[in-house]
């Protein structure tokens, strides 16, 4: 991981850059001085994917009133988790850990938070590509339950290797964005952006 100067270096001309031309800049990092810098230059989210400094981040979100973004883990970053406990049925475990996380951030005046659920992307006990994608759409079809916590649910949409090849790829993240939307997910982290918006478009049709 890069020393925080190294990070602020890389990140600020973006971030500024950025809030120059009117975008709401999401920042994630593990130490609570590179958020802080990067929010002083305007960014407004902050992606939590790391618990050694929450109580600070929370303070720095409360500060600076930023939003947050709840990532699940089990251990202190998402990048170190290795094996999890892996249930049957996640929505309760999931239910419990955000409604923890949530409360502590409401007790430090954080009020914007999205909840991230979490695809298993560095999950040790699921690389084999078959567990990782049932994971994955059992995490879609079932973030509706994540709904009586009272905050939007944020997922990121994966790319699938394992069975959407090299020249099929584009099509991964369009194909699992159908399912996010329509079993509960509010916000989405995508790549193929502008098709993304064109299904959220076509798929508002329906509720109107």
């Amino acid at each position: 991981m890069l020393d925080p100067q190294r990070q602020l270096d890389k990140l600020l001309p973006v971030v500024r850059g950025l809030v120059e031309r009117g975008a709401i800049v999401s920042i994630e990092s593990y130490r609570a001085e590179v958020l802080e810098e990067c929010a002083k230059a305007g960014a407004k989210i902050f992606n939590l994917t790391g618990l050694r400094e929450s109580a600070a981040v929370f303070d720095l979100a409360a500060r600076y009133q930023a939003a947050v973004i709840l990532c699940y883990l089990q251990g202190e970053t998402v990048r170190e988790v290795g094996d999890i406990s892996l249930e049957e049925d996640m929505m309760p475990e999931l239910i419990r850990y955000f409604r923890d996380l949530t409360s502590q951030a409401e007790a430090k005046g954080v009020h914007r938070c999205f909840i991230d659920p979490g695809l298993g992307f560095y999950y040790g006990n699921l690389t084999d590509g078959r567990l990782r994608v049932r994971y994955q759409l059992d995490t879609f079809l079932q973030s509706f339950r994540l709904w009586e916590l009272g905050y939007p649910i944020f997922n990121i949409l994966p790319h699938a290797p394992d069975f959407f090849l090299s020249d099929e790829r584009r099509a991964a993240e369009p194909f699992f964005a159908v399912l996010a939307m329509m079993c509960g997910t509010h916000v989405i982290r995508t790549h193929e952006i502008r098709t993304v918006a064109r299904i959220r478009e076509v798929m508002g049709f329906y509720s109107v």
